[in-house]
C-alpha cells in the first residue's frame, strides 16, 4: 500500500514539474535554436573566409535533437512518457558530444570550441530540460564520458594532456555548476509540489467545508420551512413564547382566529397574556412552571369567546437548550365537539348498560315464574316420575336463571364471576336434595367468563350434581360430594365432580348413555371444545377440562 502511494506521488510530481517547467522549456529551447541560427548566418556573412567556419557548423549536429525536443514537448501525445523521452533525448546528445569529438583532430582550426560547446550543452540540460535529478546526473556523467573518450580517440589527450586536463576542470565544473542548477530547480519543484499539495488538500477541504455549510444552510432553510408549513396546515393553535413571555412564533391557525375574533394578528413580540387577556390564570402559572421544572402541562379549560363557548386543551411543551428551558410551546386544541361527542357516547353507554341489566332482572325473573308454574306442576302431580322430571327442569332453568341474576348484579355486563355463580349453583342444588347424609365441599379458583362459556359450564355442572346427590348414596349412605374448579398451568381450566359413594356400574359408557342429562353433557362438552375423563374408582370423578380462551 505504502509502495503504491509512493509510486502514485513520485508520478504527480513528475507530471507537476513538467507542467511547470512546460513554458520555460520550449521558450528556452527556442531561443537556443533562434541562437544557434542567427549566430551561424551572422558568421557566414560577416567571416565567410575563416577556416574555424567549418568546424562550428558541426555543431549544428545537435539541432534535431533540440527540434525533436520541442516536438515532444508540444504534442500531448508524448506527454504521457515525457520523462523518458528527453532522457533518450539527451542521451542521443551524448552520442552526438562523442561524434563531433573524434571527427574532429585536436590540431584542426577551431577545436578548441569543442570544450566550450560541451559546457553549453551541460547548461541547457541542466536549464532547459526538467527532468529528475536521477536522470540529469546519468546523463552528465554519460556526456562528460563522451567528451573524455572523444578527446582520447581523436588524439587531443596525448598530444596536449595539460590543455585536456584544464578544458576537463571546465568541463567538469561547467557540469558541477549544472548539478547545482538542476538540483536547486528540482528541490525548488518538490517544494512547490508539496505546498501545492497542502494547499490544495486546504482548498478542497475548504470547499468540501463551504459546499457542506451550504448543503446544511439549505436544508435547514428546507427543514425550517418543512416546520412552519407543517405548523402552518395543523389545526391546532400553536405559538411559542420565551422566558420574558413574548410571542416569538405563531402558526397560521392561530392568527386566523385572531382575525375570526378581532384580535391582533401582529403577535410578534407582545406579551401573550396581554394579546389572550381572557386565558385562565392558571394557564399563566402552568407556563411559568413549565420554566422552572421542565415538565410538560395539559390542562382543560372553559373559555367563551365571541359569545360562543369553547372546551380547549392547552398543551405546555418545554423547548430546551443545555438543559435549560429556553422556550416554551403552547398547543391550544378546541375540543369542544369530541367532548360532546364523549359526552353523547357516556350519556349512551349509561342507557345501554341500564337497559342491559333490566332486560337481564327480566329475563331472571321470567324464568323464576316459569320456574314457580313448574313447581306448583309437579305439586299438583301425583305421579313421582314425572315429579323427579319437573325437578330436573327446574333446575336447568334455574341455572341459567342464576346467569342473568349474575350479570344484573355484576359491575361488568360482558363477564360473570364463575366462580360465584357455581357456588350459587350448587348452593341450590344442594338445597333442593336437602339430604343430611351427604356433605358438599367446592373449591373454586376465582375467574371471570362470558356468558357463552358460563352457560354451558353452569349446566354441566347441574346435570353432574343433580346425578351424585341423586344416585351415588343409596338408601341414606353418607359421604361427600366436592366440586372444584381451578386453572391449569398450560392455560386449561379444569372443572371436576368427585363423590366418594357406590360408584358407576360396572360396564358404564359415557357414550351410550341415552338419558337427556347425559346427552346435554356430551353436546355440552363438545360446545366447549373440551375433553371428558370419567375416573371410576372408590366413588366417580367427573373431570373436564377446556381452554381458558374461551372464557
Amino acid at each position: 500500500m505504502k509502495d503504491d502511494i509512493k509510486k502514485m506521488r513520485s508520478k504527480e510530481f513528475t507530471e507537476y514539474m513538467f507542467r511547470t517547467s512546460l513554458f520555460s522549456m520550449r521558450n528556452g529551447l527556442f531561443a537556443t535554436l533562434y541562437l544557434f541560427i542567427l549566430f551561424a548566418l551572422l558568421n557566414m556573412w560577416f567571416f565567410p573566409q575563416q577556416v574555424e567556419q567549418r568546424f562550428f557548423m558541426r555543431f549544428g549536429f545537435i539541432m534535431p535533437f533540440i527540434i525533436l525536443s520541442l516536438v515532444v514537448l508540444y504534442f500531448r501525445a508524448f506527454w504521457s512518457r515525457i520523462e523518458l523521452y528527453l532522457t533518450i533525448i539527451n542521451v542521443f546528445v551524448a552520442l552526438a558530444v562523442f561524434y563531433v569529438g573524434i571527427n574532429s583532430g585536436y590540431d584542426t582550426p577551431g577545436y578548441s570550441y569543442y570544450f566550450v560547446w560541451v559546457m553549453l550543452v551541460f547548461m541547457g540540460t541542466a536549464a532547459f530540460y526538467r527532468i529528475r535529478y536521477i536522470n540529469f546526473v546519468g546523463v552528465s556523467i554519460l556526456l562528460i564520458t563522451a567528451f573524455i573518450l572523444a578527446n582520447v580517440f581523436n588524439g587531443a589527450l596525448k598530444a596536449d594532456p595539460f590543455a585536456f586536463a584544464n578544458r576537463l576542470f571546465f568541463v567538469t565544473a561547467m557540469a558541477s555548476i549544472g548539478f547545482f542548477i538542476s538540483w536547486n530547480i528540482y528541490e525548488l519543484n518538490r517544494y512547490n509540489f508539496i505546498h501545492q499539495k497542502a494547499l490544495e488538500k486546504n482548498y478542497n477541504d475548504l470547499l468540501k467545508e463551504i459546499r457542506e455549510r451550504n448543503q446544511m444552510e439549505k436544508s435547514l432553510d428546507t427543514s425550517q420551512q418543512q416546520y412552519l408549513t407543517i405548523l402552518d396546515t395543523i389545526p391546532d393553535s400553536i405559538f411559542v413564547i420565551d422566558r420574558d413571555m413574548q410571542i416569538v412564533m405563531a402558526n397560521a391557525q392561530i392568527l386566523r382566529i385572531n382575525k375570526m375574533f378581532g384580535l391582533e394578528t401582529n403577535v410578534i413580540g407582545r406579551k401573550f397574556y396581554e394579546v389572550y387577556p381572557f386565558l385562565p390564570e392558571g394557564t399563566l402559572k402552568e407556563t411559568a412552571e413549565v420554566f422552572t421544572s421542565g415538565q410538560l402541562f395539559l390542562s382543560t379549560q372553559h373559555t367563551e369567546l365571541g359569545g360562543q363557548k369553547f372546551i380547549t386543551e392547552t398543551r405546555k411543551i418545554p423547548m430546551t437548550k443545555d438543559n435549560i428551558v429556553e422556550q416554551v410551546m403552547l398547543i391550544i386544541r378546541d375540543v369542544t365537539r369530541e367532548k360532546s361527542y364523549e359526552e353523547l357516547k357516556l350519556r349512551n353507554a349509561e342507557q345501554k348498560e341500564l337497559l342491559l341489566r333490566e332486560i337481564h332482572h327480566r329475563v331472571k325473573n321470567n324464568l323464576a315464574i316459569v320456574i314457580s308454574m313448574l313447581s306448583l306442576q309437579s305439586r299438583s302431580n301425583p305421579d313421582p316420575m314425572l315429579t323427579g322430571i319437573i325437578q330436573d327442569i327446574e333446575l336447568r332453568i334455574r341455572s341459567m336463571a342464576l346467569i342473568h341474576e349474575h350479570l344484573y348484579r355484576s359491575e361488568n355486563l360482558d363477564r360473570i364471576p364463575l366462580a360465584d355463580y357455581l357456588k350459587s349453583l350448587s348452593a341450590v342444588i344442594a338445597s333442593t336434595f336437602q339430604q343430611k347424609n351427604i356433605t358438599f365441599n367446592s373449591e373454586l379458583e376465582t375467574m371471570d367468563s362470558d356468558i357463552e362459556a358460563a352457560l354451558p359450564v353452569g349446566l354441566i355442572t347441574n346435570e353432574l350434581l343433580t346425578n351424585a346427590f341423586k344416585y351415588a348414596f343409596p338408601a341414606g349412605r353418607t359421604g361427600t360430594i366436592t366440586l372444584r374448579l381451578r386453572q391449569l398451568k398450560d392455560e386449561q381450566v379444569e372443572l371436576t365432580i368427585t363423590d366418594d359413594g357406590i360408584g358407576l356400574p360396572e360396564h358404564f359408557s359415557f357414550e351410550e348413555q341415552s338419558t337427556l342429562g347425559m346427552f346435554m353433557v356430551r353436546l355440552l362438552i363438545e360446545q366447549l371444545y373440551g375433553k371428558l375423563e370419567i375416573v371410576n374408582k372408590a366413588g366417580t370423578c367427573f373431570r373436564i377440562t377446556f381452554s381458558h380462551k374461551l372464557i
